[in-house]
Parts: C-alpha cells; sequence; structure tokens
C-alpha cells in the first residue's frame, strides 16, 4: 500500500538511474529515453490493427479539424519516439481506438 502523505511523483531518471522528483530538474537532468527502450518487441497482429476504412476516416477527421482549426486527431509515434501520447481505448465508433 502507498502512503499517500509521504508518496513523491518520479518526474524521470538520471543517467545514472537516479530517480529525479523534483519537476523543475527534468529538463536538464533526465535520460532521454526512446519508446522501443520501454516496451518489449512483440509482432503486431490484425487483431490490433483497425480496418484501412478507419484509418481513412482518421485522415479524414484530422484533417476536417485542422481546417476548422481544432487540434484533433491522430498522433503517430514509433520506436524512436522520446514520447507518446498516453494510449486510450474505448468504443470502436468513437474515434479514439488504438
Amino acid at each position: 500500500m502507498v502512503d499517500v502523505d509521504s508518496f513523491k511523483f518520479p518526474y524521470g531518471i538520471t543517467e545514472t538511474n537516479d530517480v529525479i522528483y523534483d519537476k523543475k530538474e527534468v529538463k536538464e537532468k533526465a535520460k532521454k529515453t526512446k519508446v522501443e527502450e520501454i516496451f518489449e518487441p512483440s509482432e503486431v497482429t490484425t487483431q490490433y490493427t483497425i480496418t484501412d476504412k478507419m484509418w481513412i476516416g482518421h485522415q479524414a477527421r484530422k484533417e476536417r479539424n485542422r481546417m476548422n482549426g481544432k487540434g484533433f486527431g491522430y498522433s503517430m509515434f514509433n520506436g524512436e519516439s522520446v514520447y507518446t501520447s498516453t494510449i486510450s481505448a474505448r468504443y470502436w465508433k468513437d474515434g479514439s481506438e488504438i
């Protein structure tokens, strides 16, 4: 069990793997990691992949939102990325498939 009164949120780690608890120190001291260093490699199966029709819909929705001055849409990341958006999975119809 976590003691809520003494819990300190870890904001990152240094090159020597020391934990950074001060948010102000992260930018200058944090070790740069890549997504591929966090996740274990695995094969992607079609079970976890959206259909071509959904992909086309995502692209069209993102462009419509861009044209209307809205920032909503998908983002693309790969193993070389130093961060990703929060992964969410909800009902297929609302555009938040992962």
